[in-house]
């Protein structure tokens, strides 16, 4: 997907309008410069090396009733393993509306309880 808006910015820049309005592509040490032409390795070498995240990622693994629909379940246990917890914000089900920190602190206040308890009823 990163790669086929790669290839699209670069047919833009490539237009006679774009072409009047740039010079050329400052590109990182060592990188050629991207076209709508350039090599898959290319274009991915340029994601991998210089791409970043400037949201706040959430709800990769999130959390749910079964597999189907989600990666753990209500203790944050993913689902089929056993002694495997996530605790951080990939398993919010749902965006939420405020930055992730204080949401997060709850989910590992949550999951050291969950631990706590866990270790207490193995030790039985």
């Amino acid at each position: 997907m990163l790669r086929a808006g790669v290839r699209k910015i670069g047919r833009i820049m490539e237009t006679a309008a774009a072409q009047g309005m740039i010079q050329e592509e400052t590109t990182p040490k060592g990188m050629p410069r991207l076209t709508s032409a350039a090599s898959d390795e290319d274009i991915d070498a340029r994601i991998r090396g210089y791409s970043e995240v400037w949201h706040h990622s959430a709800g990769t693994a999130a959390m749910g009733k079964n597999i189907q629909d989600s990666v753990v379940d209500a203790e944050l246990n993913v689902h089929g393993l056993k002694n495997l917890r996530v605790v951080d914000a990939s398993v919010f089900p749902e965006p939420i509306s405020a930055t992730p920190q204080a949401t997060v602190y709850a989910i590992a206040e949550l999951a050291a309880v969950l631990i706590s308890r866990s270790v207490v009823q193995s030790e039985r």
